[in-house]
C-alpha cells in the first residue's frame, strides 16, 4: 500500500504561488521580497514527510506528490529570474 506525501505542502505552495502572481499583476513589488523565502516550502514538505513517516504502518510505502516537484522547479525558476533581472539592472545603473 502506498501513502502519498506532499499533498499539503503542494497545496500550500500553489496557493502562495497564486497569491504572488496576483500581487505581480497588481504591480506590487513585494514579490521580490517574498520570493526570498521560497525554501520554506521545502521545510513544510520535510515536516510533512516526518509526520507521515511516523504514522507509516507496516507494508506501506511513501510516494511523493509529483506536483511538489513541479512547484519547487517553478519557485527556482522564478527566483532565478528575479536574481538575474536584479543583477542586470544593477549593472545598467552603474554605467
Amino acid at each position: 500500500m502506498q501513502k502519498s506525501v506532499g499533498n499539503i505542502s503542494t497545496a500550500i505552495g500553489f496557493i502562495l504561488l497564486g497569491i504572488m502572481m496576483l500581487l505581480r499583476q497588481s504591480n506590487i513589488e513585494i514579490l521580490k521580497n517574498i520570493m526570498v523565502f521560497w525554501p520554506i516550502i521545502l521545510v513544510v514538505f520535510g515536516i510533512e514527510l516526518l509526520i507521515e513517516a511516523k504514522r507509516l504502518k507496516e507494508n506501506q510505502v511513501i510516494k511523493f506528490n509529483k506536483g511538489f516537484i513541479l512547484l519547487v522547479i517553478l519557485a527556482m525558476v522564478i527566483d532565478g529570474y528575479y536574481s538575474v533581472s536584479d543583477s542586470i539592472l544593477n549593472c545598467i545603473r552603474t554605467f
